[in-house]
């Protein structure tokens, strides 16, 4: 894959404000000038970096990136050229944005994170963003510069990085941990085929408890069919129907009627009866008071001559009581009064009855005869009432006579009653028959159609448990051939086999790379070889010699020589060229002049490819271009030709 960077512009980036800033990338040597913090390495490295993979090359929040000044329209644009089609990746903050156009055209996304994978994958070819910054960026801060310096394990972690061996490592962690994941997911499988197994268990206690259920519904069920079948043939058998049970109906009626009249005609005679016996006890009393009152009347024309007698004898009283008066005033006018028959005569009046004893004698009788009189009167009158309470009597007779014998009705009475009750049972056992019938009729159906218990489980979820615990065995078995591949995997790559395959087939590039940049450094007078554990060892003159015995400048130059390998390395490993190398104060420090005409050397005869040198020092050497960083309130580029 080949990168051919056209330029990169950004704005509001970092220390750069809203004026836009294009830098364009030209073959050749170009100087970056200016004090630390002034926005050279923002300029050169922090931007590319952004447009390609969206981050921060230290991982610094993406709200760092945008302007602490403007604090919005953070944007960085970057046009490029890969393998003849011509790209531009558009990418900003505050607003978000992310564009990307093949020649001019811009590509649709559906989301943000599907253009995300289109850069990582199609334009870039998977390679991660610390790969990509070795190979256009060498500067002090790789963690390959100054591997001579480092302790063995750091030096180690750096070659096996290199070499992929840390991948193989990581690879024999990731199989160990996928290893222990899968047996924990087998363990965790097994505990769900136990509860699979129990559930299926479970459920064929309850289908068996169920066909138990259903066995005894279905006996139950069916003696029931049996049992109404057979009442319904009892009760058709009688033949009864509704035109009978009219019938009978107005049977029952018809003795309900004469019973009714039997009942009337034997009050009627109770009650004639009941009148006949009081008027002959009426008659009795009457006939008794009659009697009586006969036995005390007297003759009442008696009583009245004895009363004229007695009125008379009053009268003729009275009469010579007046004439005694006229007779004693002659008399005692008479000398001889004493001696005078008159006289006697008066004495001999004196003795009658006494006129108040006679009037005493007349109240008395006239009592009597009133008396007699209203005993004369009542008698009549019971008389004639004997004589219509028998008048009365012989119509009850005559009454009862007419109705009939009331034994007779009685038995009658008794006879219909026992037809009726008879009548009854029968319109009643008609009717019950005629009722039982239907309902009979449709207890049978209900009991034809009655649905058998429902099972515990539908057929489909028999089903999907099985379903379930095949598909859990299924996987079990999965497990265990796949925790069988995992295991000889993990097992083959602990061994050395591969780490050995691949240090023997990437080191010698590596080496002959570094060996061929030695000599532009040191004259073919040093060089590095690897040993068994990975070690560089450096010779001199043909003699092992320890990298502290090298000079200050000489230890800068073994150092840039292996970065400038590593580099040459991991193009050709990675099968990428970029026509942009960037070297961020790798001449400055401990670098003597040696040191520079070497670095020269070899960077004039990398071809094609626009080098950038970010120093401090005052190169003597032609360059192409020179930018000047300087920054007040923003950073600010401004670019001199050399050339």
């Amino acid at each position: 894959m080949q990168i051919k960077l056209e330029y990169v512009e950004f704005k509001n980036f970092r220390s750069y404000g809203n004026k836009p800033t294009r830098i364009e990338f030209k073959n050749g040597i170009d100087l970056i000038k200016g004090t630390n913090g002034q926005g050279k390495t923002t300029a050169f490295v922090h931007s590319l970096v952004y447009a390609f993979y969206g981050t921060g090359v230290y991982g610094e929040n993406l709200s760092e990136l945008i302007n602490k000044h403007n604090k919005k329209d953070a944007l960085v644009t970057v046009v490029f050229e890969k393998n003849t089609t011509r790209y531009r990746l558009v990418r900003g903050r505050t607003p978000n944005i992310l564009e990307v156009y093949e020649d001019d055209r811009l590509l649709k996304f559906d989301t943000q994170k599907e253009c995300e994978t289109y850069i990582a994958e199609e334009l870039l070819e998977g390679i991660n963003q610390n790969a990509f910054c070795s190979l256009f960026v060498v500067q002090t801060g790789n963690p390959a510069f100054s591997i001579f310096r480092m302790n063995k394990p750091q030096r180690r972690a750096i070659i096996e990085s290199l070499f992929d061996l840390t991948r193989f490592k990581n690879m024999t962690e990731s199989v160990k941990k996928d290893l222990d994941a899968l047996r924990a997911e087998y363990a965790k499988e097994n505990v769900a085929k136990s509860e699979k197994e129990n559930e299926i268990t479970k459920l064929n206690a309850k289908m068996a408890e169920f066909k138990a259920q259903e066995k005894a519904f279905v006996t139950e069920r069916d003696k029931n069919i049996d049992l109404l079948k057979k009442e319904i043939a009892e009760l058709e058998a009688k033949r009864y129907n509704q035109q009978l049970l009219d019938a009978k109906k107005a049977e029952l009626l018809k003795y309900e009627t004469d019973i009714k009249k039997a009942v009337e005609v034997k009050t009627k005679i109770e009650a004639v009866e009941k009148s006949k016996l009081a008027a002959v006890k009426e008659l009795d009393i009457v006939k008794a008071a009659c009697d009586k009152l006969k036995s005390e009347i007297v003759d009442q024309e008696a009583l009245n001559k004895k009363l004229e007698e007695l009125n008379d004898g009053l009268t003729k009283k009275s009469t010579i009581d007046v004439f005694k008066s006229d007779l004693n005033v002659k008399i005692a006018s008479c000398e001889h009064n004493k001696v005078c028959p008159v006289t006697n005569y008066l004495s001999a009046i004196d003795d009658l009855e006494d006129a108040n004893v006679l009037k005493n004698k007349i109240a008395e009788l006239k009592v009597a005869i009133k008396k007699n009189s209203d005993a004369i009167a009542e008698f009549n009158k019971k008389s004639e009432k004997m004589k219509l309470l028998k008048a009365n009597i012989a119509k009850f007779d005559e009454d009862i006579k007419a109705l009939g014998d009331l034994k007779t009705i009685e038995a009658e009475t008794v006879k219909l009653n026992s037809a009726k009750e008879s009548i009854k049972t029968h319109v009643e056992d008609i009717a019950l028959v005629l009722k039982l019938l239907p309902e009979k009729g449709k207890a049978l159906k209900s009991f034809v159609a009655m649905e058998r218990p429902r099972a515990p489980f539908t057929p489909k979820e028999i089903e999907t448990l099985a379903e379930q615990y095949k598909l859990i065995k299924s996987r079990l078995e999965e497990y265990v051939a796949k925790g069988k591949t995992l295991a000889n995997l993990y097992d083959f790559l602990k061994k050395d086999t591969i780490k050995i395959f691949q240090v023997k087939n990437a080191f010698p590039p590596l080496k002959n790379s570094i060996n061929a940049i030695l000599k532009i450094f040191f004259d073919e007078n040093v060089k590095v070889v690897f040993n068994a554990d990975l070690e560089p060892i450096i010779y001199r003159g043909g003699v092992e010699t320890s990298y502290a015995t090298f000079s200050g400048g000489e230890k800068k130059r073994l150092d840039l020589a292996f970065l400038f390998a590593v580099r040459e390395f991991l193009i050709e490993k990675n099968n990428l060229s970029m026509n942009a190398l960037i070297m961020d104060e790798l001449l400055d420090g401990e670098l003597d002049e040696v040191g520079v005409e070497c670095a020269f050397e070899y960077m004039n005869g990398l071809k094609g490819c626009d080098i950038m040198l970010i120093t401090h020092k005052n190169i003597p050497y032609q360059t192409s271009r020179t930018f000047n960083v300087t920054k007040s309130k923003f950073s600010e580029l401004t670019i001199k030709k050399d050339l």
